[in-house]
């Protein structure tokens, strides 16, 4: 089992009082749900500092999308008929 340690910060006191109004509505210590939104932002960086590492290497290597096709991408979001995310390829 993981060993917890104690991580001390400061952080604004308009934000302590929201953990605390969150932390008496859920009947949670403001540390549970400190924990939470920590996993979470963790998490979720983690997955983008690794997704623009691995884009990076992409492009240093010569794979990747023209502009244009991205573009026509993100415009087709939404759309009746949605454009398939493009593909990496050679581009030198």
């Amino acid at each position: 089992m993981a060993k917890d340690v104690v991580l001390s910060t400061r952080i604004p006191e308009e934000m302590k009082a929201g953990l605390d109004d969150l932390a008496e509505a859920t009947e949670r210590p403001v540390s549970w749900h400190v924990a939470r939104a920590l996993e979470n932002y963790v998490e979720l960086n983690r997955w983008q500092v690794a997704a623009i590492k691995e884009g990076l290497a992409q492009a240093r290597s010569g794979m990747g999308v023209p502009a244009e096709e991205v573009e026509r991408w993100v415009a087709s979001w939404g759309a009746e008929k949605e454009l398939p995310k493009p593909k990496a390829r050679r581009l030198r």
